[in-house]
């Protein structure tokens, strides 16, 4: 572990020296406060770097400041204040293509990729030869993991925490984090019997996993997880205090057919590399005549399933899985069904919350989303 340690130190420090370009004129306490809120960021400690982050913005406004800032939001969990601030961020460094790509890259995962695409499209006014732009655009519009890059410096991903991920394990399937972050619900197509089994949230967090049921019906694995992924908020204010970050609660009842719904899941990568899900919007499928399933109806790019389906309030309402070549939802019903005591309590009735807005309902995705990871056996840590 020190070992790891020290190496996530170094890299953070050279990820805060690659950004001169971002800074303003330096003063060696800034520096020196950038690169403790990154290592302290890349270890898992979000409260501390937003500590040293703070500190350093108080002594300039700059843009690698800000854009640490909203990273350590959206590692927090606060998806809406990331977005916020960097909005700002964009906007107030203009001069800066940086910014423009974080907030780009912030809203493509949040479902809104046509405004992603339409702020590249402003910035390359602004700089018509960046590289940095064209690679946000294929990172964007092209559903695959891998960055390019010349992304580097913006760092278009969350820290992993937690257990150590071995080199050769691979991210395998999504999943679904379920009774307040001790289990999870997994793809059962996923498990291979000789690997252990890891999952890990959009905030980077990790945990060892261990099968507890199987509901070969469903396509379904239960897993109980090591040590429980939950998360506190960050303080709003001096002298606030942190409270727990739940889980979107279940749906009381199946969504309605061509309701407006929302589906997130993880790219595909062959590596465990910490990621964002991406989330979809579009509509609720109907139940096929001939299955008796219910159809997924929300476009999603090629890739893994298992993933959690959300309604317009932003609660959960199933799983999506791609069973007979076609994308399918596992609606809450059948899953209260078959795992009822780790479901939870159904949240309140859709006439008391009509609808939620895109970020809300990203920001509970960010948390209950989870790549499923296998670890071959013998693999080292």
């Amino acid at each position: 572990m020190r070992r790891l340690a020290g190496w996530l130190t170094g890299w953070a420090l050279v990820l805060a020296a690659s950004l001169p370009a971002l800074a303003a004129p330096d003063r060696p306490e800034r520096a020196a406060l950038l690169a403790d809120g990154e290592a302290a960021l890349s270890q898992g400690r979000v409260d501390q770097a937003l500590r040293h982050f703070e500190r350093a913005g108080s002594m300039a406004h700059a843009a690698d400041t800000e854009m640490a800032l909203v990273r350590t939001y959206l590692q927090a969990g606060d998806y809406r204040q990331a977005t916020s601030f960097s909005a700002h961020t964009a906007g107030a460094h203009r001069q800066v293509v940086e910014g423009a790509v974080l907030y780009a890259g912030l809203l493509a995962i949040g479902g809104q990729q046509g405004a992603a695409n339409r702020l590249l499209d402003e910035a390359a006014g602004r700089f018509p030869s960046a590289p940095m732009l064209a690679a946000a655009r294929r990172w964007i519009d092209v559903p695959v993991a891998e960055p390019d890059p010349v992304l580097q410096a913006v760092r278009l991903a969350p820290y992993a925490s937690g257990p150590a991920t071995p080199r050769a394990a691979r991210v395998v399937a999504s999943g679904v984090l379920i009774d307040q972050g001790r289990h999870a619900l997994v793809p059962l197509e996923g498990l291979q019997p000789a690997a252990s089994l890891q999952v890990r949230n959009g905030l980077g967090q990790t945990a060892d996993a261990r099968l507890v049921r199987r509901e070969p019906a469903l396509g379904l694995a239960l897993l109980a997880l090591t040590p429980a992924l939950t998360r506190r908020s960050l303080p709003r204010a001096l002298g606030d205090s942190a409270v727990e970050q739940p889980l979107p609660a279940a749906a009381a009842r199946d969504p309605f057919p061509g309701s407006p719904g929302y589906a997130a899941e993880f790219r595909p990568d062959p590596r465990a590399r910490p990621a964002w899900p991406w989330l979809r919007s579009g509509f609720q499928g109907a139940v096929d005549a001939r299955s008796g399933q219910r159809m997924l109806g929300i476009e999603m790019p090629p890739g893994p399933r298992g993933g959690p389906v959300l309604d317009a309030a932003g609660r959960w309402c199933g799983i999506a899985q791609h069973r007979g070549g076609v994308d399918r939802m596992l609606p809450v019903s059948a899953l209260r069904t078959a795992f009822g005591p780790w479901i939870g309590a159904p949240a309140a009735d859709a006439a008391q919350r009509p609808q939620a807005a895109v970020d809300e309902v990203y920001e509970g995705a960010l948390r209950m989303t989870l790549q499923v990871i296998a670890v071959p056996s013998g693999a080292r840590r």
